[in-house]
Order: structure tokens, then sequence, then C-alpha cells
């Protein structure tokens, strides 16, 4: 091997162990009920890393060791199409949950696997023989294999334009612009901007591979450094992004947040009722007349009016009492603090010099004056 195939196989291998490292991050990520979803990206990286592998090991020579993992990345390559097209659904809010049609988009994977079990418990040296006059260019691509290839790229294709669709309608619903939202079209862009590229590659490759002979080891590592190339930049993204893959919400909360401030409207409105006097009410109380869940309505209330919820729902029993104290009330402040919502004394001076300033017996006597 020349000085520079060493290198470029050294740039591959690094590929390779990027590639299942960032795998493994993403298929451990917690993101509330989701993976983010982020496993989904980690069979993506994943089925890269393993053709990169498999590369690497033919590069190396270890013949053996290649002999039996050759071909095994095919089927998983069926993967990345459907899985990153999943991904983005999951992530832009189009999909909130698994429903059981979903296990078609595996049937292509699952078909190529089937096809070629047969070359998989082949003879390894006959395998080694086929191996050696293809990178020697002795030999034709083998038919079987064309086909693989070629109906991956199609599928690949499909996918990436319902990618495309959902990205598109992604950017254009998302009219509230808050940094996570500006992050995640960030993110989504990128990345469907890196899949594409790397897919035209993936064809030209292709193409160059079957009709030039002579150039089959230009376009094999074309394609190599490239999936090389696209590990490291989602690698990058991912460290710079972490935010978007860390708190990325569900598919209908998503939605919901990006129509316009109507959540808040509809808090507000709740609020006019007057639920907080009664000293029980409670977050899950408020979720479910919002019709979502704890998680989200406490991230709305965050998000709209930078406060907690518990602070927030004590600032309207605080001005309750402070409208009742200024109607001429002689009622015990006690009395008053109970009938506003407060559970008991302590926590009334507490979060009413909290958001006044003043003890609730110093308020009265000013507005008495």
């Amino acid at each position: 091997m020349t000085e520079v195939s060493v290198l470029l196989n050294y740039f591959v291998l690094s590929g390779v162990l990027h590639g299942f490292y960032l795998a493994a991050i993403l298929a451990f990520t917690r993101s509330g009920n989701r993976i983010g979803k982020s496993w989904l990206m980690s069979i993506v990286l994943g089925a890269f890393s393993l053709y990169l592998f498999n590369t690497w090991i033919s590069n190396e020579r270890l013949d053996n060791l290649n002999a039996y993992l050759s071909g095994t990345s095919m089927p998983f390559l069926y993967l990345v199409g459907p899985a990153f097209w999943l991904y983005l659904q999951f992530v832009t809010g189009n999909k909130s949950r698994w429903h059981k049609l979903d296990v078609i988009h595996l049937l292509p994977m699952v078909v190529c696997f089937v096809a070629a079990s047969p070359y998989y418990f082949m003879d390894c040296q006959v395998k080694l023989r086929q191996i050696a006059m293809l990178q020697n260019n002795d030999a034709n691509l083998p038919y079987q294999r064309g086909f693989y290839f070629a109906g991956q790229i199609i599928q690949t294709l499909i996918y990436l334009y319902l990618s495309f669709l959902t990205v598109s309608s992604f950017q254009k619903s998302a009219q509230r612009q808050t940094r996570e939202i500006r992050l995640l079209k960030d993110w989504t862009t990128k990345t469907c901007t890196f899949m594409v590229v790397l897919t035209t590659i993936y064809i030209v490759s292709f193409v160059g591979f079957v009709f030039f002979k002579s150039g089959r080891t230009f376009f094999d590592t074309l394609f190599d450094l490239s999936i090389t190339c696209f590990i490291h930049l989602i690698g990058f993204w991912m460290i710079k992004e972490s935010p978007v893959l860390s708190s990325v919400r569900s598919g209908n909360e998503l939605t919901s947040d990006f129509m316009d401030d109507s959540v808040k409207q509809k808090i507000l409105e709740l609020m006019r009722s007057k639920p907080y006097l009664d000293p029980d009410y409670s977050l899950k109380q408020l979720s479910d007349q919002l019709g979502t869940n704890t998680v989200y309505a406490s991230r709305m209330i965050n998000e709209y009016f930078q406060q907690s919820f518990t602070d927030f729902i004590n600032q309207f029993r605080v001005e309750e009492v402070k409208q009742r104290l200024g109607e001429d009330n002689d009622d015990k402040l006690l009395a008053v603090a109970l009938e506003s919502g407060f559970s008991n004394k302590h926590t009334f001076n507490r979060v009413f010099k909290k958001h006044t300033s003043l003890t609730p017996s110093a308020y009265r006597d000013s507005v008495k004056k």
C-alpha cells in the first residue's frame, strides 16, 4: 500500500470508530418519552459504520475476516432511508407514536437479507476469489449484487424525497422562533442536505464502478471518504446542537408549540375561572384541562410566563388576596389567605412578600391609608 493509501485507510478507520461511537451514544439517548427517537439516527450511523468497517477490513487484506463479513452491511443499508425519514417524522412532530404498519419499512431489509443469505454461507475461499476478481477489475459486478445496490439507491431516493417534504413542511409550519426551534430547523436542514449529497455521490460511485472498470478503486474510495466525512459532520453538529438532541419534544406537543400563542391564551382563560382558589390545584389538573401532559404544561408555563407552575399559580393567589384586601375587607388575614387558595399561614406570608416586597399586614395598612 502506498503512503496515501495508508493515510486514507486510517481516515476510513476514524469514520468507523466515530460512527460506532455516535451510534452507541444515540442508541441510549433518552428524551422524555422518545429517543428523541434518536436510535433511528443511530441506525443510520451504524449501517454506514458497518459498511466502512467492511471496507477497512478489505483494504487491510484481512482475508479471513473479510470473507466472513463480506456483504453483511448491504441489508443494513436498506434501513438508512426509512430510519432517516422516520427520525425526521418524529423530530418535526409529524409523528408522535409507532403504528403497526411501520413494520413495512423493514421489509426491504428483510428481503435483501434473505436473498443474500446463500452468499453468507458460501465457502470462504470462493468468496475470496470473487472479491479478488472485483478488486483486480477482472470481473463484472455480479448481477445479484448490482440488483441489491440499485434497489437500495432507488429506495433511498424515495425516502429522501419524503424527507425533503417533511423538512419543507416543518420549515413552513414552525411559526414561533424560539431558540430550540431555530436549532431544530438548522439541524433537520443540514442532516437532510448531508444525506442528499451523500446519496448523489453514492449514485455517481455506483455508476462509475459498473461502467468504468479501470476506475473502480477511485469510485470506491470516493464513496468511502464521503461516508467518513458524513459521519464526522454529523458528530460535529451533534455536539454543536446537543440541546436539540436532548430536549426535542414529541409529535403532538411540538406541533402545538408551532401554531401560535393559542396555548398561552387558553391558560389565561382557564385562570379566569379561578381554579387556583383550590389549595390542591396541581400541574396535573392544568395539563388535563389543556389536553396534554405535565411535562408539556410545565414547559409552556416556563416559556410563556418565565415562571415555574408554583410561582405562576401563587401569583394569581397573591393578586386575589390584594383584591380582597382592597375591598375594605375586615376579615382576618389568614381567612383571606385560605379563601384565596393558600394552604397555610407560613406559605402565605413567604409568597406574599416575595411577590410584593411587603408583608400582608404592611400591605393591608398601605391600602387603608
